[in-house]
Protein backbone atom coordinates (compact mmCIF):
# COMPACT_ATOMS: atom_id res chain seq x y z
CA UNK A 1 0.00 0.00 0.00
CA UNK A 2 2.79 2.40 0.90
CA UNK A 3 4.64 1.54 -2.32
CA UNK A 4 1.49 2.16 -4.39
CA UNK A 5 0.95 5.52 -2.67
CA UNK A 6 4.58 6.46 -3.27
CA UNK A 7 4.36 5.58 -6.96
CA UNK A 8 1.10 7.54 -7.28
CA UNK A 9 2.60 10.70 -5.77
CA UNK A 10 5.76 10.24 -7.81
CA UNK A 11 3.74 10.17 -11.04
CA UNK A 12 1.80 13.26 -9.95
CA UNK A 13 5.07 15.01 -9.11
CA UNK A 14 6.57 14.22 -12.52
CA UNK A 15 3.41 15.42 -14.27
CA UNK A 16 3.57 18.63 -12.24
CA UNK A 17 7.22 19.12 -13.23
CA UNK A 18 6.39 18.53 -16.90
CA UNK A 19 3.61 21.13 -16.82
CA UNK A 20 5.75 23.63 -14.95
CA UNK A 21 8.65 23.06 -17.36
CA UNK A 22 6.40 23.90 -20.32
CA UNK A 23 5.29 27.07 -18.59
CA UNK A 24 8.88 28.08 -17.88
CA UNK A 25 9.77 27.22 -21.48
CA UNK A 26 7.10 29.58 -22.78
CA UNK A 27 8.25 32.30 -20.43
CA UNK A 28 11.84 31.80 -21.55
CA UNK A 29 10.77 31.88 -25.19
CA UNK A 30 8.96 35.19 -24.64
CA UNK A 31 12.12 36.83 -23.36
CA UNK A 32 14.99 35.02 -25.10
CA UNK A 33 13.48 33.10 -28.01
CA UNK A 34 14.38 29.49 -28.71
CA UNK A 35 17.40 29.59 -26.42
CA UNK A 36 15.26 30.79 -23.52
CA UNK A 37 12.68 28.09 -24.29
CA UNK A 38 15.29 25.34 -24.02
CA UNK A 39 16.73 26.73 -20.80
CA UNK A 40 13.34 27.33 -19.21
CA UNK A 41 12.06 23.91 -20.22
CA UNK A 42 15.07 22.01 -18.92
CA UNK A 43 16.06 23.93 -15.78
CA UNK A 44 13.70 21.98 -13.47
CA UNK A 45 14.89 18.62 -14.81
CA UNK A 46 18.50 19.68 -14.33
CA UNK A 47 17.76 20.71 -10.73
CA UNK A 48 15.94 17.42 -10.15
CA UNK A 49 18.90 15.48 -11.50
CA UNK A 50 21.29 17.42 -9.23
CA UNK A 51 19.05 16.76 -6.24
CA UNK A 52 18.91 13.02 -6.94
CA UNK A 53 22.68 12.88 -7.50
CA UNK A 54 23.25 14.67 -4.20
CA UNK A 55 20.98 12.30 -2.27
CA UNK A 56 22.64 9.22 -3.80
CA UNK A 57 26.09 10.64 -3.01
CA UNK A 58 25.07 11.42 0.56
CA UNK A 59 23.61 7.94 1.03
CA UNK A 60 26.81 6.26 -0.15
CA UNK A 61 29.02 8.55 1.91
CA UNK A 62 27.01 8.16 5.13
CA UNK A 63 26.81 4.40 4.58
CA UNK A 64 30.60 4.25 4.22
CA UNK A 65 31.12 6.31 7.39
CA UNK A 66 28.75 4.15 9.46
CA UNK A 67 30.21 0.88 8.17
CA UNK A 68 33.73 2.12 8.82
CA UNK A 69 33.00 2.83 12.50
CA UNK A 70 31.12 -0.48 12.79
CA UNK A 71 34.05 -2.46 11.43
CA UNK A 72 36.67 -0.67 13.54
CA UNK A 73 34.95 -0.19 16.89
CA UNK A 74 31.57 -1.90 17.30
CA UNK A 75 31.02 -5.21 19.00
CA UNK A 76 30.66 -7.07 22.28
CA UNK A 77 33.89 -7.37 24.24
CA UNK A 78 34.12 -9.52 27.37
CA UNK A 79 37.29 -8.86 29.33
CA UNK A 80 36.38 -10.88 32.41
CA UNK A 81 33.81 -13.63 31.89
CA UNK A 82 31.14 -14.04 34.59
CA UNK A 83 32.72 -17.38 35.51
CA UNK A 84 36.15 -15.78 35.92
CA UNK A 85 34.72 -12.90 37.95
CA UNK A 86 32.84 -15.28 40.25
CA UNK A 87 35.95 -17.40 40.74
CA UNK A 88 38.09 -14.37 41.56
CA UNK A 89 35.53 -13.16 44.12
CA UNK A 90 34.32 -16.53 45.29
CA UNK A 91 33.88 -15.73 49.01
CA UNK A 92 32.11 -12.44 48.39
CA UNK A 93 30.03 -13.95 45.61
CA UNK A 94 28.31 -16.31 48.00
CA UNK A 95 26.70 -13.37 49.82
CA UNK A 96 26.44 -10.98 46.87
CA UNK A 97 22.86 -10.46 45.67
CA UNK A 98 21.47 -8.20 42.94
CA UNK A 99 19.45 -5.09 43.61
CA UNK A 100 15.84 -4.92 42.58
CA UNK A 101 15.72 -3.38 39.10
CA UNK A 102 13.77 -0.30 40.18
CA UNK A 103 16.13 0.34 43.07
CA UNK A 104 19.18 -0.17 40.85
CA UNK A 105 18.00 2.48 38.39
CA UNK A 106 17.09 4.91 41.17
CA UNK A 107 20.47 4.48 42.85
CA UNK A 108 22.27 5.13 39.56
CA UNK A 109 20.40 8.44 39.17
CA UNK A 110 21.99 9.74 42.37
CA UNK A 111 25.53 9.00 41.22
CA UNK A 112 27.99 11.33 39.50
CA UNK A 113 29.64 10.49 36.20
CA UNK A 114 32.49 8.00 36.50
CA UNK A 115 35.92 8.63 35.01
CA UNK A 116 37.17 5.50 33.27
CA UNK A 117 40.53 5.84 31.53
CA UNK A 118 39.95 9.56 31.00
CA UNK A 119 36.42 9.16 29.64
CA UNK A 120 33.28 10.00 31.61
CA UNK A 121 30.44 7.49 31.77
CA UNK A 122 26.97 8.03 33.17
CA UNK A 123 25.74 5.39 35.66
CA UNK A 124 22.64 3.67 34.29
CA UNK A 125 21.93 0.85 36.72
CA UNK A 126 23.53 -0.50 39.88
CA UNK A 127 23.46 -4.28 39.58
CA UNK A 128 24.76 -5.07 43.06
CA UNK A 129 27.29 -3.69 45.53
CA UNK A 130 30.13 -4.48 43.12
CA UNK A 131 28.82 -4.24 39.56
CA UNK A 132 27.34 -1.20 37.84
CA UNK A 133 26.18 -0.58 34.28
CA UNK A 134 27.42 2.69 32.78
CA UNK A 135 27.22 4.29 29.34
CA UNK A 136 28.28 7.19 27.18
CA UNK A 137 27.43 8.46 23.71
CA UNK A 138 29.85 9.98 21.19
CA UNK A 139 28.56 12.02 18.27
CA UNK A 140 30.90 11.35 15.33
CA UNK A 141 30.58 12.64 11.75
CA UNK A 142 27.28 11.19 10.49
CA UNK A 143 27.26 8.53 13.22
CA UNK A 144 26.29 8.13 16.86
CA UNK A 145 28.43 5.69 18.84
CA UNK A 146 26.96 4.28 22.05
CA UNK A 147 29.17 2.54 24.59
CA UNK A 148 27.89 0.54 27.56
CA UNK A 149 30.01 -1.15 30.21
CA UNK A 150 29.68 -3.51 33.13
CA UNK A 151 32.06 -2.11 35.69
CA UNK A 152 33.43 -3.61 38.88
CA UNK A 153 33.26 -0.33 40.80
CA UNK A 154 35.28 -1.68 43.73
CA UNK A 155 38.30 -2.26 41.49
CA UNK A 156 37.29 0.24 38.76
CA UNK A 157 37.64 -2.67 36.34
CA UNK A 158 35.77 -3.13 33.09
CA UNK A 159 34.15 -6.57 32.93
CA UNK A 160 32.40 -6.28 29.57
CA UNK A 161 31.79 -3.63 26.91
CA UNK A 162 29.20 -3.16 24.17
CA UNK A 163 29.59 -0.62 21.36
CA UNK A 164 26.75 0.05 18.95
CA UNK A 165 26.69 2.48 16.04
CA UNK A 166 23.76 4.21 14.41
CA UNK A 167 23.32 6.85 11.74
CA UNK A 168 22.71 10.28 13.23
CA UNK A 169 20.38 12.87 11.70
CA UNK A 170 22.97 15.59 12.11
CA UNK A 171 25.03 16.56 9.09
CA UNK A 172 24.95 16.38 5.33
CA UNK A 173 27.64 16.46 2.70
CA UNK A 174 27.66 20.24 2.72
CA UNK A 175 25.47 21.49 5.57
CA UNK A 176 22.42 20.36 7.45
CA UNK A 177 20.68 19.75 10.74
CA UNK A 178 18.66 17.05 12.41
CA UNK A 179 15.43 18.66 11.21
CA UNK A 180 16.58 18.92 7.61
CA UNK A 181 17.63 15.27 7.44
CA UNK A 182 14.94 13.60 9.54
CA UNK A 183 12.75 12.98 6.46
CA UNK A 184 15.43 10.99 4.64
CA UNK A 185 14.03 7.55 5.37
CA UNK A 186 16.55 5.90 3.06
CA UNK A 187 19.26 6.80 5.58
CA UNK A 188 17.42 5.04 8.41
CA UNK A 189 18.40 1.57 9.53
CA UNK A 190 22.12 2.11 9.10
CA UNK A 191 24.24 0.88 11.98
CA UNK A 192 25.22 -2.16 13.97
CA UNK A 193 24.70 -3.48 17.47
CA UNK A 194 22.54 -6.58 17.15
CA UNK A 195 24.52 -8.23 19.96
CA UNK A 196 22.95 -5.87 22.54
CA UNK A 197 20.68 -8.66 23.82
CA UNK A 198 23.76 -10.77 24.55
CA UNK A 199 25.20 -7.85 26.52
CA UNK A 200 22.01 -7.47 28.56
CA UNK A 201 21.99 -11.20 29.29
CA UNK A 202 25.33 -10.77 31.04
CA UNK A 203 23.61 -8.76 33.77
CA UNK A 204 22.15 -11.88 35.33
CA UNK A 205 25.45 -13.68 34.85
CA UNK A 206 27.30 -11.13 36.98
CA UNK A 207 24.60 -11.43 39.69
CA UNK A 208 22.79 -14.06 41.72
CA UNK A 209 19.11 -15.09 41.74
CA UNK A 210 17.70 -13.36 44.81
CA UNK A 211 16.88 -9.64 45.03
CA UNK A 212 17.44 -6.96 47.64
CA UNK A 213 15.97 -3.44 47.73
CA UNK A 214 18.67 -1.94 49.89
CA UNK A 215 22.40 -1.69 50.28
CA UNK A 216 24.04 -4.83 51.56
Amino acid sequence: MILIAFCFFLVLFLIFLAILSKILGKIGHAFYGEKGKKIGGSILWILLGCFIFYQISEYQYVKHQVQSVCEKEAGLFIYVTPEQWKEENKEEWETLTPYESKYGYALAETMEKININGEFYKPRKVINSRVIKVSKSDLLPYTDKDTKLYLDKKENRILAKWIGVSRTNVGALFAGSSSSNSWKIWLNGMGCGGWFRNFNDLESEYSNQSLTTGVE
